[in-house]
């Protein structure tokens, strides 16, 4: 079935994707530098130790001694050890987009039954609606055809004020859908811009956690790694939740045409000019909650950098949050 919600276009994903994979083998940029690194503070270290243990200063232990190692050689295996934290964050990100692209064929059918219930309103606007009474009680059958003509041209009066509205509701939707977009992408294009700096600069992290001032410096580089790592998890979670208020809104405004349709008679035709002449709430539900989508996805980076704690870059998106709060104050306005 065509989509034509298309939230998410698959091709810009590959891309993303392609792009991944090429900064991911700048991964090993600084492992030479590093492991030179850790020789020299190795050296240093166990110098240190060394002079302790001859005055006395410290008891001999094993385990102080065999931390330098172990983080030499997590750099050595620098690619394996990135693969080992990538696997079970990648596995969650798949798992929230797999229930994310259920829900997104669940949406695109109801909006393919919205299109068709906006396309049939507009035909009985057309069908239904007469002229004005005095337009018809005018002198205009002195003339021949006058009447014809002036029927003719309320309808098309009343067709154009139609057309200008859905052409207005479309141009709407157009911006809040591009906007919804450019968060998502903006999102998934953060996660890989910081995972792979992250993970470039990683080695140089690992080898200063040698340097007992320096020593938590490794912990800091893997819990802010995973925090940027589970953008994706978090963003499609947000999708997810974007979607459910999008799915509402769509499901009330198609019960509104719905009744637009069904009610028959005078009250009917009342309704469909009510319909022309003002904005319902249930038309503008769909774009509030994509607009309200579209902002959740700053929240993302803040909630992540809850996981661990880590503080992450999610400052980074603090003055971006203030700003898109602003600007849906003034959109719902």
């Amino acid at each position: 079935m065509e989509e034509i919600l298309n939230l998410i276009d698959e091709n810009v994903l590959n891309e993303l994707n392609l792009l991944n994979g090429y900064l991911r083998s700048y991964a090993n940029t600084f492992i030479i530098d590093a492991q030179s690194l850790c020789a020299l503070l190795m050296l240093i270290y166990f110098s240190i130790k060394s002079y302790a243990l001859m005055t006395g200063d410290s008891k001999f232990e094993v385990l102080p001694l065999l931390r330098p190692f172990a983080l030499t050689m997590t750099i050595i295996l620098w690619i394996p050890f990135l693969s080992l934290l990538d696997e079970p964050l990648n596995t969650l990100e798949e798992k929230a987009k797999d229930k994310f692209v259920n829900q997104r064929v669940e949406i695109n059918d109801l909006f393919i039954e919205r299109t068709r219930l906006l396309t049939a309103v507009n035909q009985r606007i057309y069908q239904e609606t007469e002229p004005l009474n005095q337009l018809n009680e005018t002198n205009s059958s002195l003339i021949p055809g006058m009447d014809e003509i002036v029927q003719a041209m309320g309808r098309a009066r009343i067709l154009i004020q139609a057309k200008l509205k859905l052409i207005l509701k479309e141009l709407l939707e157009m911006i809040v859908v591009i906007f919804f977009k450019v968060m998502i992408y903006i999102l998934l294009y953060a996660k890989i811009l910081f995972s792979n700096m992250l993970a470039i600069i990683g080695p140089l992290s690992f080898a200063a956690s040698i340097i007992p001032g320096f020593r938590d410096s490794y912990l800091q580089w893997i819990s802010k790694y995973v925090a940027v790592m589970l953008y994706g998890m978090f963003g499609y979670v947000a999708m997810i939740l974007a979607l459910t208020h999008v799915k509402v809104a769509i499901i009330k405004e198609n019960h509104f045409y719905e009744s637009l349709l069904n009610t028959p008679g005078e009250q009917g035709l009342r309704n469909l000019m009510a319909y022309l002449g003002g904005v319902n709430v249930a038309e503008t539900s769909f774009l509030v909650a994509l607009v309200v989508g579209g902002v959740g996805m700053i929240c993302v980076p803040i909630v992540s950098s809850w996981v661990l704690n880590s503080g992450s870059t999610s400052h980074l998106f603090n003055k971006a949050a203030g700003s898109a709060g602003k600007a849906v104050a003034l959109i719902t306005k």
